[in-house]
């Protein structure tokens, strides 16, 4: 990796100082050929190790479980947003676990695609009607989890809510490899109007995650609900309820 790339994705960690699940950067060592960079230890690995062992030894995660990933997630992501940095490249594989257990805390990781408003390759437009004057203008991202909007090469940070919805819809459909390339091409296509129809979604999820992940993939980025609004949103707090519920009930939970 080029020293630059490193040196950028060095100023974003820093920026983001390690808060609210995104990854914290212990030290920094430099020569004159490369940078060096020490970071928290993710014991509990990516997220689609995570997944496939919940599907293989439970048929797929809790309603619970999912809603504190996402509550995480779009907490990591309205940090960013708040600290003008844009990922442009969440998917599973830069989502790990702190430790092993099943209630592990999550850490978004791999700025190397990272960029920050008011960098080379943006522009401002203030007469856009929204929070979001910041268009930027180069390509990055990975396959499947790519707004449309990047395809366009004018973005702001809402297509980073774009793919953290679609690193969601990983999460409860198993990682569904054969069906990825159908399901990105309805979601292109903004047809996909009943989002349960979907390949793959599961049958137990409450009607408020499928109300999230309209929100967050909404065709249109100006149409789009941001991360701060997802993150308050009924499924994404539904877990901090169930938890209180269980207290209520003098409910313990074993992991």
């Amino acid at each position: 990796m080029k020293k630059e790339v490193l040196q950028g994705e060095v100023e974003i960690l820093r920026r983001l100082n390690g808060e609210c699940f995104n990854l914290k950067l212990v030290a920094v060592y430099e020569t004159p050929s490369t940078i060096l960079m020490v970071t928290e230890y993710c014991e509990g690995g990516e997220m689609i190790p995570y997944v496939t062992k919940a599907f293989n030894s439970a048929g797929g995660l809790r309603t619970e479980d999912v809603s504190r990933i996402s509550f995480q997630l779009w907490s990591a992501v309205d940090h960013c947003a708040r600290h003008r940095v844009i990922h442009r490249d969440i998917k599973p594989e830069n989502i790990m676990f702190c430790t092993t257990k099943k209630d592990s805390e999550l850490r978004l990781i791999d700025f190397g695609s990272g960029t920050l408003d008011g960098s080379e390759g943006s522009s401002e437009n203030p007469q856009d009607g929204t929070d979001d004057v910041e268009r930027h203008h180069t390509f990055a991202g990975s396959a499947f989890y790519i707004s449309p909007e990047m395809f366009q090469r004018t973005y702001t940070s809402k297509t980073d809510v774009w793919s953290a919805a679609a690193t969601l819809y990983v999460l409860v459909a198993g990682y569904p490899a054969d069906q990825l390339q159908k399901t990105f091409n309805i979601l292109q296509s903004n047809k996909a109007k009943r989002l349960k129809n979907l390949p793959n979604m599961p049958d137990n999820m409450p009607d408020s995650f499928y109300d999230m992940l309209e929100g967050a993939l909404a065709f249109r980025h100006k149409s789009r609900l941001d991360a701060g609004q997802l993150m308050k949103g009924e499924f994404a707090q539904f877990h901090i309820h169930h938890a209180e519920q269980d207290n209520k009930n003098g409910t313990i939970s074993i992991h």
